[in-house]
């Protein structure tokens, strides 16, 4: 008899207290809710920095254009 590999050992599985059962991550890849939610943040915080340092470079640009 072959030994069956169960391919669900190594997923991280986190505590749901509303259900009262351990509950599998899907499509974070093994990251909690919580970071998740931390990462989109963090990304969200630096893309509108971004498009900030844009306008303000895009205007400095305009200004020394207009009176140079």
């Amino acid at each position: 008899m072959k030994n069956k590999i169960n391919i669900f050992e190594g997923r991280t599985k986190e505590w749901d207290s509303e259900k009262g059962k351990y509950r599998q991550y899907r499509s974070n890849q093994g990251r909690s809710p919580k970071q998740m939610e931390s990462n989109y943040k963090v990304m969200a915080y630096g893309c509108i920095t971004f498009l900030v340092a844009l306008i303000v470079v895009g205007l400095i640009n305009v200004i020394t254009n207009v009176l140079g």
